[in-house]
């Protein structure tokens, strides 16, 4: 991994703190829309499950070939179980196993949570209790026997199945929460990140604090938006043609974002010699920045292929 030489409490302590919340949060959404499209439906497990290979896997595949190990090859970045000076098979053979993935290992991870939490719904309609103890059962015995798995980032998905279970737990009492009153969501808004807090300050690295951090920290987000929804500032946010550009090609920067902060870092901190927590600031301006040039030329080819076609 890339490092400056020297050490930014600052950095170190944002990156902690984004650690317990942005994957979990991202998975708690995940599993809240899941149980969203399973509501009322009938027979709509191999539905989703050929949703979610076209959503994950093919991106992953297409990515990881064509993109990912051809560039970290060609710039021999390294990274985790990616040696300097890996050959281009090497690369291959590494993202075959699914050992080298960087970025692309969070589309393995939500595919299993995803294939868990589909398997996972019928139960969890008839019994929260008994589908929250089947997800304790199965995030323990990840976190327990399958670390030393390195293969196809099953170890990385205790947290988040938990995560995802409660964003389908927390759906089927959605309307309850909206309809509480403003001042009511805000307290419990308030008590939640109390308790936060207060958990953060006591964490010491234990991973089940940390789980316990990041659930309540999902639950508190969660909150504030329904908070945030009875004023209507999602709403106006939500509206602008930014947004909604944004949204549409999300998915496109998540995939081709990476390795520019790799290659900033490398050829600009050197150069620049700044604090790490400006250089930051700055990577993330310069890789959103080349990032969306990427994603214009890719919306440009797209469009000049679908015309091709069509004609």
């Amino acid at each position: 991994m890339l490092y400056a030489p020297e050490k930014s409490i600052f950095a170190i302590g944002s990156m902690k703190i984004m650690s317990y919340f942005i994957i979990p949060v991202f998975m708690f959404a995940s599993g809240f829309l899941l149980a969203k499209s399973c509501e009322n439906a009938k027979n709509i497990t191999t539905y989703l499950l050929t949703k979610r290979l076209k959503r994950l896997l093919i991106p992953y595949l297409l990515t990881g070939i064509l993109w990912l190990v051809p560039l970290y090859t060609l710039f021999d970045i390294l990274v985790y179980n990616r040696p300097a000076g890996t050959s281009l098979a090497g690369g291959y053979l590494a993202f075959s196993l699914g050992l080298f993935t960087d970025h692309l290992w969070f589309l393995l991870a939500l595919f299993w949570v995803s294939l868990f939490c589909i398997l996972l719904s019928p139960l969890l309609k008839r019994s929260v209790v008994a589908g929250s103890v089947i997800t304790l059962v199965t995030a323990l015995f990840i976190q327990e026997f399958l670390q030393a798995v390195p293969y196809y980032k099953i170890n990385q998905t205790a947290l988040p199945i938990i995560s995802a279970c409660f964003g389908m737990i927390i759906y089927r009492v959605h309307t309850s929460i909206e309809r509480l009153q403003p001042g009511r969501q805000l307290l419990i808004t308030g008590v939640l990140l109390g308790f936060v807090i207060i958990l953060i300050c006591f964490d010491k690295g234990n991973a089940y604090i940390g789980w316990l951090i990041s659930i309540t920290g999902c639950i508190l987000i969660y909150f504030s938006s329904a908070l945030l929804a009875k004023i209507n500032i999602a709403a106006i946010i939500c509206d602008s043609t930014l947004y909604e550009w944004v949204e549409r090609n999300s998915m496109k920067y998540y995939l081709f974002h990476m390795p520019f902060p790799y290659l900033f870092f490398l050829w600009l901190y050197p150069v620049l010699k700044i604090s790490p927590v400006i250089f930051i600031l700055l990577n993330f301006v310069f890789t959103l920045a080349v990032t969306t040039v990427v994603v214009l030329v890719l919306g440009k080819c797209n469009h000049l292929w679908t015309r091709i076609r069509v004609s």
